[in-house]
Order: C-alpha cells, then sequence, then structure tokens
C-alpha cells in the first residue's frame, strides 16, 4: 500500500508516496536486517510511523539509491587515476 501526500510550499507540487517494507526492499535490494542497520548508523532513511506501521518516504528512499549510484561513481573516479 503506498500513501500518497504532497508536500507544501513547493515549486512543482511533486507528489511523495509513502512506501512499505516489502515496498523499500523491493527498490534497494538489499535486506531486513540491513535496512535497520543502516538506520541505526545514520546512512539510510529512517522510518514515518503511522500507528504501528512503518512507512519511508520514496522521495528519500530514491535520494539514497541516487546517492549510492554517485558514491559508486566517485569511488570509481578516484580508482582510475
Amino acid at each position: 500500500m503506498a500513501m500518497v501526500m504532497q508536500e507544501a510550499g513547493t515549486a512543482c507540487r511533486e507528489e511523495t508516496s509513502l512506501l512499505t517494507l516489502p515496498q523499500v526492499l523491493s527498490r534497494v535490494g538489499i535486506c531486513r536486517a540491513s535496512v535497520y542497520n543502516q538506520i541505526r548508523a545514520g546512512k539510510f532513511p529512517k522510518q514515518v510511523k503511522k500507528g504501528a506501521r512503518s512507512l519511508w518516504s520514496s522521495r528519500e528512499i530514491s535520494a539514497w539509491i541516487e546517492g549510492s549510484i554517485e558514491a559508486r561513481d566517485a569511488d570509481t573516479c578516484q580508482g582510475a587515476k
């Protein structure tokens, strides 16, 4: 189930959906334990609590994925020197 929220005050009014843990795991390709370990280490977006449910911002997950790609590319460029 993806819940949709709209950012107030943004120029383009981009919609952000809230993702369940299975949806997050499918997008990022790491296991549940790794997600929670990285949250504790400050390296992964924290979940949003809605009652007993934990949900993640699709925008934050996308940014984490992009950051991982940028870090990989930076490492690749430094290794080529």
